[in-house]
């Protein structure tokens, strides 16, 4: 998990408008023996990115799985629970856009 916060130091945000953080992997195959193993090999292994929306410490609304547009309003969207593990531009995507105001 990345998070980032004030208290990390410098970060300069200027002028940034959005962010778009995308995940990627491979499906795997399972690796245990047993019922369990069999099933994990049928089904293979996925992940799962989410998003959180936070104001101060509390999480307000989560982007993910079948939450793509938790605002209302675009500013937090999420690409979809993918499970196969095979698109080459990347599997899932969140994207942040941030209000201007100066």
């Amino acid at each position: 998990m990345i998070t980032l916060t004030k208290e990390d130091g410098p970060a300069d945000l200027d002028g940034v408008t959005h962010l778009s953080i995308g995940v990627s992997w491979d499906p795997t195959a399972g690796g245990s023996d047993g019922v369990m193993g069999m099933l994990r090999r049928k089904a293979g292994t996925g992940l799962d990115l989410i998003a959180i929306a936070m104001q101060g410490s509390d999480p307000v609304r989560l982007a993910g799985l079948d939450s793509l547009n938790p605002m209302g309003n675009g500013s937090l969207a999420h690409s979809g629970d993918n499970q196969t593990g095979k698109i080459k531009q990347g599997d899932e995507h969140a994207l942040m856009r941030f209000a201007i105001s100066k």
